[in-house]
């Protein structure tokens, strides 16, 4: 493979990961603990390639196609789960600041609670609880990541005070981010394929234009939603009804098929106007 074919293949894994990394920054990601997931995914796919093409599964062929060390390879093929230990290193800075505020004896209450802090004391001082936690961070950027997450609130005689709304809730539902990890996955696998295999690919097709007014824009969605909802009832009636006789006939493995539709939308640049 050519270094410009790697090099394109880089930069397209790049833009596919970036709306991915907004995400999980948003929920407290850390680079770390999806370094680790990157990682598990390289051996796993290394390890199905092996043993898909009938060979045995080997961790130092693992190793060779991944770039990984033989230690590492072992200990991710016998555990998928990150450890606990791994996950306190990895832990997003500004959550191990605030674990450590809720778990320090310095930095709690009699009551075992997180106590307000002043900004700047040898002991005891969000400076000392941040520069413990956090590494190199400076103090006045951690405070403003924290108070942006509403995690802290400044009072008026200048102490610190976490706020009782736990740090890094989100609203995305479990049931959502499952289909997240599916439709990514399917629609990634089928572009992958077509890459791989132009000679035999599946269908893609993709449309679309520039539009200024946002009224035109509403109308457009909603004739898409209708319009691509009547289409998948028709997908669902072919896979309720094959075609006659196609169940009699033996086939080798039996397999998924699937159909999504979905619609993209991203800020324009360069000039505005209808394209066609």
């Amino acid at each position: 493979m050519s270094n410009r074919v790697r090099a394109n293949a880089l930069s397209a894994s790049k833009r596919t990961l970036q709306p991915l990394v907004r995400m999980l920054i948003g929920l407290g990601v850390s680079a770390p603990e999806f370094s680790l997931i990157c990682k598990q995914a390289f051996v796993d796919a290394a390890a199905n390639r092996l043993a898909s093409a009938g060979k045995r599964v080997n961790r130092s062929r693992i190793a060779i196609v991944t770039g990984l060390t033989r230690a590492e390879v072992t200990r991710l093929l016998k555990s998928k789960a990150v450890e606990a230990p791994a996950r306190q290193r990895h832990l997003h800075r500004a959550r191990r600041v605030l674990k450590g505020w809720s778990t320090d004896p310095e930095f709690l209450s009699r009551n075992r609670r997180p106590r307000e802090l002043v900004l700047k004391n040898s002991r005891g001082s969000f400076q000392a609880l941040v520069k413990r936690y956090s590494g190199d961070i400076p103090p006045r950027a951690m405070m403003d990541e924290l108070i942006e997450m509403s995690a802290i609130r400044k009072q008026k005689d200048g102490r610190i005070r976490m706020t009782t709304r736990p740090p890094g809730r989100s609203s995305l539902s479990t049931r959502g981010l499952v289909t997240l990890g599916s439709s990514a996955n399917a629609l990634l696998t089928t572009l992958c394929h077509n890459l791989e295999d132009p000679a035999n690919p599946f269908f893609t097709a993709s449309v679309g234009g520039t539009i200024a007014d946002p009224r035109v824009i509403d109308v457009l969605l909603a004739r898409i939603k209708t319009h691509g909802t009547e289409f998948l009832t028709q997908v669902d009636d072919q896979f309720r009804h094959p075609p006659r006789g196609s169940q009699t006939r033996k086939s080798g493995k039996a397999e998924k098929l699937g159909v999504t539709v979905f619609v993209h939308r991203e800020p324009a640049t360069g000039r505005r106007g209808n394209r066609r």
